[in-house]
This record gives structure tokens, C-alpha cells and sequence, in this order.
């Protein structure tokens, strides 16, 4: 490798790992300063599981931290470079602007590789982990604990959603049968083998409202064919799915089709903040001044980036909810950033 390239890339990956250690120090004491209330007791929690705790949130948050610390470190590098005149010298060797950034693209890629590993491998097992350590340890238990509903898709369409499923009666409880449009069936019980329904009420669309039509103490269903495999397979919630579980799906479900893409998206743009902030910043650090608003700098790209990700979050719902599809959602701010960024980053190889 060239020895200014080396030399930045050792430089960068130095103040990365500072600032990463340094943002989640922070967030450890902000989290015991808010949690830890709730959490400690008379006796001490055990201290390998709050580790692996701490261990499985960083995974869990690794998609805000990786893109902050790098979004710092690449304004703390090019500013001091820009200071002390190295920028300067080094395109006076004959190095455009954007070959400099190089280094800076080269550790963007791992670090995108790493969280779209993290995103598979580790975090859908860290946020279980994270669920059931809060859960053991949390002193407040008085509450129940809210399970999620339980959803299958048929091979029409249709969904069925129901709170419990009996394995020895081999029937399903409390059921909503989304028929179509404009009719809702709901079942007491639902006998899987045959499909009988008992105490059962069909709902229809009036225009206006939904009116209940018809009422059976017991009735033949034969039209709902359900795997008891599927039934019994518990819900997983989308953010603690893998990314190639949420393809699949994606690709093999109608019904949560729009869900899955949200997340599966969301997953993705989350983790290309790390591109977007070094193009973003990348002209205005390499800017000459003999006064540098450094701290305007910093505050407006903090500003941006969380302005970013809370933008992500809002499409997230907007896309889970069906507002707008999902490929508007994220597609057009994609677009819009593109056309905004593009003209100065050109301007980068002069």
C-alpha cells in the first residue's frame, strides 16, 4: 500500500476506534443513569451478564454507532489536515481530491460489511438476550407481560390472526379471519384438522362502518387451511429478524410484504449513512480558510445526521403503515440526495 494512504488510513481507523469508544462509554452511563434505577435492587445484578448485556446493546446499536463515530472521525481527520497545510502539500504531489478519500471509502466498505454481518449474524440473537435480561432483572414484574399476536398467511391471501394455539386440543384461540376487504370473520376457536369454527362472527363493510351479518354456534370452514407447523412457530418481531430472513419473506408473504420490505430497507439505508457522510462533508472539509468554522461544521453535521436517522424512522412507520409504498418511501430521499451531492463530490476531482 502507498505511504500516504497507509498513513491516512492508520490515522482515520485511530480516531474511529476513539470516538466509537468514546460514544459508547456514553451511552453506558446515560443507559445506568436512566435504567439502572429499575434495574438494581437489594442485591447486585451478576456481572458477566450485565457485560454480555452491554455487549449484545452495542451489537443492537451498531447501526447508529458505526456511522456517528466514522461521520467524526472523517471531520476530525480532514479538518486537521486542512489545518496543518498536509492537504495542500499532498495535492500538490499530484493527488486529486477524491483519490484522497480513498482511505476514507476503503474503511467505509468494511465497516458496511461488518454491520450488514452484524445485521445477519448477531444482532437478532443480542436484542433476545437484551429482551430477556431486562425481563429477568427489571423489578418492576407486576405487570403481565404482552406476548405478540400470532399471524399466518393462507395460501389465498387471507390472514388469519389469533392470540394462543392449544397443541393438544390442536385448536387456535380468540381468531381473526381477514377474509378479504370487505369481510372479517372472528372465531372463539378455530379446530385446525378439520377447520371448524365455533362461536363464530362475520363481519361486513357497510361503506360507512362494520356491521356484524351473520352469527353460527358452529360452522365449517374448509376454505382455511393451516400448517401446524406455522401455527405453532412463534412470532418474531421484524426488528430481530436477519436480513435474509426478512428477503424471504418479503419474497414468500403478501400480507406482511410491506413490513418486511420497511424493515429490510431501513436495515440497508441505515447502514449506507456511512457513504452518505463522507460525501456529504468531504467538500466542505476540503475547503481552504485561514478560519475554519470547525464548530460549525461539527454542529450542523451532528444536526444532519440525526435529522437522517430520525427521517429513517419516520419512513420505517410510514412504509410498516401502508402510507406511501415502500419503494417511495426510501426510494425518493435517496434520490433527493443524490441530486444534491453529486455536484460538489464532482467537484472533488479538480
Amino acid at each position: 500500500m502507498i505511504l500516504w494512504r497507509r498513513y491516512l488510513l492508520a490515522r482515520l481507523t485511530k480516531t474511529f476506534l476513539f470516538m466509537l469508544s468514546s460514544i459508547f462509554t456514553l451511552f453506558v452511563f446515560v443507559d445506568l443513569a436512566t435504567r439502572g434505577g429499575k434495574m438494581l435492587g437489594k442485591q447486585l445484578l451478576p456481572s458477566y451478564e450485565t457485560i454480555f448485556y452491554y455487549f449484545y446493546q452495542f451489537s443492537n446499536y451498531l447501526h447508529f454507532f458505526f456511522p456517528l463515530a466514522f461521520l467524526l472521525a472523517s471531520i476530525q481527520v480532514l479538518l486537521d489536515l486542512n489545518a496543518h497545510n498536509e492537504l495542500v502539500a499532498l495535492q500538490m504531489g499530484g493527488l486529486s481530491r477524491r483519490k484522497l478519500l480513498s482511505p476514507f471509502f476503503r474503511l467505509a466498505s468494511c465497516l458496511f460489511l461488518l454491520l450488514l454481518a452484524n445485521h445477519e449474524w448477531i444482532a437478532p440473537t443480542a436484542q433476545d438476550f437484551a429482551y430477556e435480561y431486562v425481563k429477568a432483572y427489571a423489578r418492576h414484574k407486576k405487570r403481565p407481560l404482552r406476548e405478540h399476536l400470532h399471524v399466518v398467511t393462507l395460501h389465498d391471501g387471507s390472514e388469519i390472526v389469533f392470540q394462543q394455539f392449544d397443541k393438544k386440543k390442536k385448536e387456535l384461540f380468540d381468531v381473526f379471519w381477514l377474509a378479504d376487504e370487505s369481510s372479517i370473520w372472528y372465531m372463539k376457536f378455530l379446530e385446525i384438522s378439520p377447520p371448524k369454527g365455533r362461536f363464530v362472527d362475520r363481519f361486513a363493510w357497510t361503506g360507512a362502518t362494520w356491521a356484524k351479518t351473520d352469527r353460527y354456534e358452529e360452522l365449517d370452514l374448509p376454505q382455511i387451511l393451516i400448517d401446524e407447523e406455522k401455527a405453532l412457530q412463534p412470532f418474531i418481531p421484524y426488528e430481530r429478524r436477519s436480513l435474509s430472513e426478512l428477503a424471504r419473506g418479503a419474497l414468500s408473504a403478501k400480507g406482511e410484504k410491506p413490513k418486511l420490505l420497511s424493515h429490510l430497507f431501513y436495515k440497508l439505508f441505515s447502514s449506507f449513512l456511512l457513504f452518505v457522510s463522507i460525501i456529504v462533508i468531504a467538500p466542505i472539509c476540503f475547503v481552504f480558510s485561514r478560519k475554519t468554522p470547525a464548530f460549525a461544521i461539527l454542529a450542523c453535521s451532528l444536526f444532519g445526521f440525526l435529522s437522517m436517522m430520525m427521517l429513517l424512522d419516520g419512513l420505517l412507520v410510514l412504509g410498516e403503515n401502508q402510507v406511501i409504498p415502500v419503494a417511495a418511501a426510501f426510494g425518493l430521499p435517496l434520490a433527493l440526495w443524490i441530486g444534491l451531492c453529486a455536484r460538489p463530490f464532482k467537484k472533488l476531482s479538480h
